[in-house]
């Protein structure tokens, strides 16, 4: 009687921690505490999440945008760079790149000075001619570029 508890208890420990919580899959891998990943026959990758009200499903863009990137990456050689003026996939949404915002950049002698506009305001920096970034030596000329083709007009 005694051994027969013992081994029911532990039957049932094995599989309370072996399998997956309700409403997951059983073919789901664990990957994190409360999360499951699958990839379904279609190629799909799915995460499955334990939430306080339940389980939740949900299209694992990430790990999608993941695998296009590292395939990206496998057929040119390096990686894929964001292309100015593109969208971008957030958690959030789509969103601009960073190199899609416009930057303004004056002149002022020997120093040059940057404005981009962000959610929080206007960010504003400003160096020396000698101490620019090669970013910020693109930002300057293409600058320069686009007002000397509007002033030859």
């Amino acid at each position: 009687m005694r051994v027969t508890n013992i081994l029911g208890i532990l039957f049932t420990a094995v599989v309370l921690f072996a399998a997956n919580p309700p409403g997951v899959p059983k073919e789901a891998r664990q990957t994190g505490p409360a999360e499951f990943k699958l990839t379904d026959r279609g190629g799909k990758n799915w995460v499955f999440r334990q939430t306080p009200f339940g389980i939740q499903k949900a299209e694992d863009k990430a790990q999608d945008a993941q695998s296009d990137a590292g395939t990206a990456e496998r057929q040119t050689g390096e990686a894929a760079a964001v292309k100015p003026g593109t969208t971008m996939p957030t958690p959030f949404g789509e969103t601009r790149s960073r190199d899609a915002v416009p930057v303004r950049v004056t002149e002022d002698g020997d120093t040059l000075r940057f404005e981009r506009q962000t959610p929080f305001g206007v960010q504003r920096w400003s160096k020396t001619k000698s101490e620019l970034s090669e970013q910020e030596t693109q930002l300057w000329e293409a600058q320069r570029n686009s007002s000397n083709q509007n002033k030859s007009k």
